[in-house]
């Protein structure tokens, strides 16, 4: 025999547990709070897209050539973003503890193949 039950049912039990629901609420907060601002190191983290190319000469269009020369240069800027002296620069404008090589490791450079854009995260 199945036995069914009435929505007045349902919200009877549930405001006869309002308070225990509440409770129970408020302590999963309290305690995720308190782990995340005492227990948690926070991780910054930013990323943006760059976009090479070469200012735009008289004729509207680009020829390959133009295009190849601005994916080679994609390359280099990638290995200057990385360079040591940039690096360092970096480290002293932003007055950061961390190495040379350790913000190294923590930076990432990447683009997409045949593409015009990189990514520095």
């Amino acid at each position: 025999m199945e036995e069914t039950i009435s929505l007045r049912e349902l919200f009877e039990t549930l405001r006869k547990r309002l308070m225990l629901i509440v409770l129970i609420t408020a302590l999963a907060t309290i305690i995720s709070g308190v782990v995340s601002y005492f227990f948690l190191t926070p991780i910054y983290q930013a990323s943006t897209q760059i976009l090479v190319n070469q200012a735009k000469s008289e004729q509207q269009l680009y020829n390959y050539n133009e295009i190849q020369t601005n994916l080679q240069l994609i390359n280099t800027y990638s290995v200057i973003i990385k360079s040591p002296t940039i690096l360092e620069k970096v480290k002293e404008e932003l007055n950061l503890d961390r190495t040379v090589d350790k913000l190294n490791e923590q930076i990432q450079v990447s683009s997409e193949k045949d593409s015009q854009v990189f990514s520095v995260t």
